[in-house]
């Protein structure tokens, strides 16, 4: 009888192993469950975050949140989502100056077009003609044969959020046949 129960127990702990259940324990208290691109953080079972994977301040702020919130210590925290404690460090004295603001990275420099290609996942001579395109639109400036020069013109307000890759939908003009 004890030897069923032995085989029933070690059946249940494999149905519900943390790696198939994409589960992560950051320490006894918290831990994270990744579906797809959608992640929720939580401590003793209840719900403390809930974001996309590709919103990093999102990450960031979340885990700034769980080590000032005292669930979790830097170490634990840096290790469960994959960054140096250093990084986490650096961030958690970025939200602490400037608050959640510091978190996002400004507009930074320009993008060169092998970053447009691998954001768009299209060929270099693509990237190219979109570029020429829009500055014979009048949407952007460059200087020929300067790397990182693009400007754009219009409002940035008025430009949509760009999702990267597949997850971009796509307007087509031309009349199907």
């Amino acid at each position: 009888m004890i030897a069923s129960h032995g085989h029933a127990a070690e059946r249940i702990a494999r149905v519900s192993s943390p790696s198939e259940s994409r589960t992560v324990f950051v320490n006894d208290r918290v831990s994270y469950r990744t579906e797809e691109t959608a992640r929720v953080i939580s401590v003793h079972g209840v719900v403390f975050a809930h974001y996309d994977t590709r919103d990093r301040a999102a990450e960031v702020y979340a885990m700034v949140t769980l080590v000032d919130a005292g669930y979790a210590d830097q170490h634990d925290v840096a290790r469960a989502f994959g960054y140096s404690t250093r990084s986490l460090r650096r961030y958690h004295a970025h939200d602490e100056a400037a608050g959640l603001a510091a978190l996002v990275r400004g507009p930074g420099r320009p993008p060169a077009e092998a970053d447009m290609q691998r954001f768009f996942q299209v060929t270099p001579p693509s990237v190219h003609q979109m570029v020429v395109a829009l500055e014979q639109a009048g949407w952007i400036s460059r200087k020929p044969r300067v790397p990182r020069s693009i400007a754009v013109l219009v409002d940035r307000h008025v430009l949509p959020e760009l999702n990267p890759g597949y997850g971009q939908p796509v307007k087509i003009t031309v009349t199907r046949y």
